[in-house]
């Protein structure tokens, strides 16, 4: 596996769905919170996949609102670290009685769903394999009506050559955020903060 930034592969399968979010009016918000670190080692292709197929089902099952993509800090080891990926949605949810179902292989739930929405029930089999593959999990806490939130928990290499983490200099200028969106206003303060 290669070093990668972590920032980087979030915004990448971020940015692939940001235009069939817009076409929406959703809300397609990233936070990667500050103490996560951004240079990783592991698999970068396969985290965008399960991200692609993750936030692309909450673009599809979501008629208004919003989605947002979270990447949170749970263990940070001298030489791993153990990050949390949630993706919520405030879409159409889906029923425990189909929850135990969705990681199989071609199926995606109920008939209507497929009926309504088509696709080949494979996405979610693909995450399951994925995460599995690199020793970690995935869950769904969902309910009809209620959205959706796909929780991944993976376990990565730390960067043995990674930068140290950098804390810029305040830029000692003010700046007005104007931003109608409560995570959008978040995720763009935290940006700023982040660069000083």
């Amino acid at each position: 596996h290669e070093p990668f930034s972590l920032r980087q592969c979030v915004e990448t399968a971020v940015t692939l769905w940001s235009p069939q979010a817009h076409a929406k009016q959703l809300e397609l918000v990233s936070l990667v919170y500050s103490d996560v670190p951004d240079h990783l080692v592991g698999d970068e292709t396969r985290i965008i996949q399960i991200l692609n197929n993750l936030i692309g089902n909450a673009v599809k099952f979501t008629d208004q609102g919003e989605v947002v993509v979270r990447v949170m800090l749970e263990e940070e080891h001298p030489r791993q670290t153990v990050l949390s990926f949630a993706v919520s949605d405030t879409g159409i949810g889906i029923p425990l009685k189909d929850q135990q179902r969705l990681f199989l292989a071609f199926d995606q739930g109920s008939r209507t769903t497929t009926r309504l929405f088509g696709g080949t029930g494979l996405g979610l089999s693909i995450c399951y394999a994925l995460a599995d593959a690199m020793q970690g999990t995935i869950t769904i806490d969902s309910g009809t009506d209620q959205g959706s939130v796909f929780h991944v928990t993976l376990t990565l290499d730390t960067d043995p050559d990674a930068p140290p983490r950098r804390h810029q200099p305040p830029l000692n200028r003010r700046v007005r955020l104007v931003e109608p969106h409560a995570l959008s206003r978040v995720a763009l303060s935290n940006a700023m903060r982040d660069m000083g």
